[in-house]
């Protein structure tokens, strides 16, 4: 699955308040991303209802972000999006090169 890949492991090891339940303000690796941009919304944005790499994905988001958001932190929210099928994806979920995502079909109408 998404979450049981080394790539997942390691960044809990090294993040482990992503996954204690603060909130943004609370939890450090969050707290550094200001208010009005938020890496989420820039992922559905870039995402198409057709399959990309995520790695493409990440980078388009990585340029247009005004603010420094590490590769790492990206992945995490593309792998929380896809848990709370948000985004759909294929492939082995090892490393954002061995799979892809797109938007659900049922977010058609949705407008992020």
């Amino acid at each position: 699955g998404i979450f049981h890949s080394g790539v997942w492991a390691k960044t809990v090891r090294l993040f482990p308040e992503l996954l204690s339940g603060k909130t943004r303000n609370e939890c450090p690796v969050m707290s550094g991303i200001g208010v009005r941009y938020h890496p989420d919304s820039a992922i559905i944005r870039k995402c198409s209802f057709r399959y990309a790499i995520c790695a493409k994905i990440v980078g388009e988001v990585l340029g247009e972000s005004e603010q420094f958001l590490g590769d790492l932190l990206i992945d995490w929210r593309i792998r929380i999006l896809l848990e709370n099928r948000i985004i759909r994806g294929k492939g082995t979920f090892k490393t954002m090169r061995d799979f892809a995502i797109r938007k659900y079909l049922f977010n058609r109408g949705k407008h992020y």
